[in-house]
């Protein structure tokens, strides 16, 4: 009966550097290509009339009008800024919303959770609702 032996596969191949390099030339382009997507992300969705609704000692309900351009569906990130007459940041939020493609919806979100509690005689002023970016690299 013949013996049959295995392959060693004990020894190290080395990867061709024309692979190395054309490996590292697709990561920068996959780098790339995420941002230009990210900066047309932000084109086209499109937010406006934000309106503070109600404002009590813990919460803020803000509303918001998103508009989806592209014709795909799912979720979206958004960052929610709330600041006092001072200018100073009082409450801040990221959140997510289903959006729809073609759509034109009004949302709806509470900011629970205050940097800081109001002071005697202040007021929320302003709130900032911008398309959020993961910022990785």
């Amino acid at each position: 009966m013949p013996i049959i032996e295995g392959r060693d596969f004990s020894g190290r191949r080395v990867i061709p550097s024309g692979i190395k390099l054309l490996l590292m030339l697709a990561v920068i382009m996959g780098f790339y290509v995420r941002s230009c997507w990210n900066k047309k992300k932000a084109e086209l969705f499109l937010i406006s009339e934000i309106k503070i609704e109600e404002v009590t000692l813990s919460t803020i309900e803000i509303t918001f009008r998103l508009k989806n351009l592209t014709s795909a569906n799912g979720k979206e990130s958004v960052f929610i800024k709330a600041y006092s007459d001072n200018g100073d940041l009082i409450a801040s939020r990221i959140t997510s919303v289903e959006v729809q493609p073609d759509s034109d919806k009004v949302y709806r979100k509470l900011l629970e959770k205050f940097n800081r509690p109001l002071q005697k005689n202040e007021s929320i002023t302003k709130v900032t609702v911008e398309y959020y970016k993961s910022s990785i690299l």
